[in-house]
């Protein structure tokens, strides 16, 4: 008779606040708190929001993991990854890939000498965007239009496709004659972030820099909204890898819902943190000045 005990699936549990505030720390699978990058814990949530937190982590731990040796990558199952003499490194990994993760990191640790875009501005930054930047080729830009289709709709008449942009900065551009966005179309979106939160504000400069910058529309219509999971991801893959429809038809069926669950998870916290929470005193992290 075989007498080795069956493995369990990592698990991260929650453990009520001794303070009795009412609110939850969430335990890792080692039961112990569970800490940021810096080292310092995690602090205690309302409980819907623990377990959203919860719920997305353990998610994600039930997976593999693919990690980097040498040239190559191996994926470890949860199995493999208990017993790797990187269990630490790999498990604060793991930790990160949760968007929510991200999003707390970012409101306990802010980037140095972000002030100046605390107020999220979009004025210089929306010249660079794709989403009115696309494809001069035109089967290219077809795809594009299909995969943009839900935030063009919200944008109607203020929506135009203008010629690339190589310039540094915005007086370059007049040096160029290179056209701007339209004005009316930059006021639309900035009210819609004067009336976010500020961890919606936060997961705005989250995505966009998690998506190489290739838009700050898309994120913004996201979080507040507009677009769904789907036509994200599929603008994403369209403006910034020029994605044809097949190929983000066959990338879903074979690369799974990873990215759409990270999101999906985000989009709930977010919601709970509105209800249950005020927003956090703080500054905006930066987003990544390049505009490639």
């Amino acid at each position: 008779m075989d007498k080795t005990t069956a493995f369990r699936l990592p698990r991260y549990t929650l453990d009520k606040d001794w303070d009795g505030t009412g609110r939850f720390y969430i335990l890792n699978d080692n039961c112990l708190l569970m800490l940021r990058s810096d080292g310092d814990p995690f602090p205690p949530y309302p409980k819907e929001a623990a377990e959203i937190l919860l719920e997305d982590i353990n998610e994600i731990l039930s997976q593999k993991v693919f990690i980097n040796e040498g040239e190559k990558q191996r994926a470890l199952t949860p199995k493999e990854v208990s017993r790797h003499v990187k269990f630490r490194i790999i498990r604060q990994e793991q930790q990160l890939m949760s968007f929510c993760v991200r999003l707390e990191e970012m409101i306990a640790n802010p980037e140095p000498e972000t002030e100046k875009i605390a107020d999220l501005k979009l004025e210089e930054r929306i010249q660079w965007d794709l989403l009115y930047r696309m494809s001069p080729d035109p089967h290219v830009k077809m795809d594009q239009l299909q995969a943009c289709y839900e935030a063009i709709h919200w944008l109607g008449a203020d929506w135009k496709d203008l010629m690339a942009n190589y310039a540094s900065d915005m007086e370059e551009m007049r040096e160029m004659d290179i056209p701007f966005v339209a004005a009316s179309l930059t006021q639309r979106l900035q009210q819609e972030v004067d009336s976010m939160t500020l961890p919606e504000k936060l997961a705005v400069a989250f995505l966009y820099g998690f998506f190489h910058g290739f838009s700050i529309t898309i994120p913004i219509l996201w979080v507040r909204g507009k677009i769904s999971v789907d036509a994200f991801e599929d603008a994403c893959n369209s403006l910034l890898m020029e994605f044809s429809q097949e190929e983000l038809i066959k990338m879903k069926n074979e690369g799974g819902d990873f990215v759409s669950k990270r999101l999906a998870f985000l989009k709930r916290f977010l919601e709970e943190k509105a209800h249950t929470e005020d927003s956090p005193t703080g500054i905006v992290p930066d987003f990544d000045p390049s505009h490639d």
